[in-house]
């Protein structure tokens, strides 16, 4: 199907259900899916080399909870992830986020 061709491959998508509403608007309106899913905001984040200084701004935005993290605060560390996923507008893979947010936080405490 050209479709699956034009995606190349499909996995950039956020999810099925992401995937189903690029099918539906492609059905009606046709044009490239790679160029819909773009406009949309429908693509994740996945690289370390984007979502790393992301990550920095937000300990740098939010330093009363990097504060509460380093003292050792109960769940301050899961604020973080809130903090990501907002500052990418809900467009970082969660296992990437969370495998690179885990580690930078490790080299938070460290300090």
């Amino acid at each position: 199907m050209y479709l699956f061709n034009s995606l190349n491959p499909i996995s950039f998508l956020k999810s099925s259900a992401t995937t189903k509403k690029v099918f539906v608007h492609l059905a009606k309106n046709g044009g490239g899916a790679r160029e819909y899913v773009e406009k949309a905001g429908m693509v994740q984040i996945s690289d370390p080399a984007v979502l790393i200084p992301i990550i920095h701004q937000v300990f740098a935005d939010n330093e009363a909870a990097v504060a509460d993290f380093k003292s050792g605060k109960r769940n301050a560390d899961k604020a973080f992830t809130g903090f990501l996923m907002k500052a990418t507008k809900g467009q970082a893979n969660p296992q990437v986020a969370l495998k690179l947010l885990a580690q930078e936080l490790a080299k938070l405490k460290e300090n």
